[in-house]
């Protein structure tokens, strides 16, 4: 599901810090719709907090078999440095 198809009556979760590690901080949004309780939208959000661009950057995910995984394309594979 694109993430700007999601609509206001949907639940909504706190944010967790899902990494932060070596200048790279991953933010998770979760986002569940009651249209379809069993679909979780998770949204990740980059932040570079070194003095160093990176590039060429890819985030991989996992899940367990019994889960589908669908990841949209990102909107860039650089980080810009200070977490801009």
């Amino acid at each position: 599901y694109p993430l700007n198809s999601v609509h206001a009556q949907c639940f909504k979760y706190p944010t967790i810090v899902a990494l932060q590690s070596n200048g790279l901080k991953v933010l998770f949004n979760f986002t569940k719709s009651p249209q379809s309780p069993a679909t979780t939208l998770i949204n990740a959000t980059c932040y570079n907090t070194s003095n160093e661009l990176y590039t060429d950057f890819v985030l991989q995910a996992a899940v367990p078999k019994f889960m589908q995984l669908t990841l949209d394309p990102a909107s860039s594979n650089a980080l810009p440095a200070n977490g801009c």
